[in-house]
C-alpha cells in the first residue's frame, strides 16, 4: 500500500474540488434569486428563528455551541450571541446566492464554511439539517414565488455546497488524523 504525504492529499483535494461544479440554468438561478429576496431586512433576526427551529428539531445541536449549552430553549431568543450567528448565517447564504455565477468564489465561500466548522464538530448531516430548516422558512416567506422548481434550484446550490464542504471535511480529517 503506498502511503500519501501531505503534499500528495493536498493535490488530490485540490483536483477533486476543482471538479466539482454546479449545474444551474440561468431560470434556476433566477428562482433562487427571487425566493432568497423574500428574506427579511433583520438578518439576525431571521437567522435566530431559523436556529430556533434547528434546535427545537434536533436539540443535540445545541451541544455544538458551548455558550448556548445552558440556556433553556424558550429562552434562545433572547441570545444576542445566537442571533449573531444567525445573522451571520444569513450573511453566508446572500453571498453564496450573491456568487452562483462565479464558480471559484461560490466554491471558495463553500471551502471557508467548511473549515470554519470542521474543528467544532459539525458535519454533513447538520448542514443537511440547516439547509431542509432555510427551505422551509424560504417557503414560508417567499410562498408567492417558491414552487417546485425554485426548491428543486436551491437543493442544487445547497447540494453543491455539501459536496464541496464533504471534499474540506475528509481533507481536515486526513490532515488531523
Amino acid at each position: 500500500m503506498a502511503v500519501t504525504t501531505v503534499e500528495q492529499r493536498k493535490a488530490n483535494y485540490k483536483w477533486i474540488l476543482l471538479g466539482q461544479t454546479l449545474e444551474l440554468s440561468l431560470d434556476e438561478k433566477l428562482l433562487i434569486r427571487q425566493t432568497w429576496s423574500y428574506k427579511s431586512s433583520d438578518m439576525g433576526k431571521r437567522g435566530l428563528d431559523i436556529f430556533v427551529r434547528l434546535f427545537e428539531l434536533h436539540p443535540v445541536y445545541r451541544s455544538y455551541f458551548q455558550k448556548l449549552r445552558d440556556i433553556d430553549i424558550d429562552n434562545l431568543r433572547e441570545s444576542p450571541k445566537l442571533r449573531d450567528h444567525g445573522g451571520r448565517v444569513m450573511v453566508s447564504i446572500t453571498d453564496l446566492v450573491d456568487t452562483m455565477d462565479s464558480p471559484t468564489n461560490l466554491r471558495d465561500m463553500a471551502i471557508k464554511i467548511g473549515r470554519a466548522h470542521f474543528s467544532r464538530g459539525v458535519r454533513h448531516n447538520q448542514y443537511r439539517e440547516l439547509f431542509a430548516i432555510v427551505l422551509d422558512y424560504l417557503q414560508d416567506k417567499a410562498s408567492v414565488v417558491y414552487n417546485d422548481a425554485a426548491e428543486a434550484a436551491w437543493q442544487k446550490l445547497f447540494n453543491y455546497v455539501l459536496k464541496v464542504i464533504d471534499t474540506v471535511m475528509e481533507f481536515e480529517h486526513d490532515k488531523t488524523g
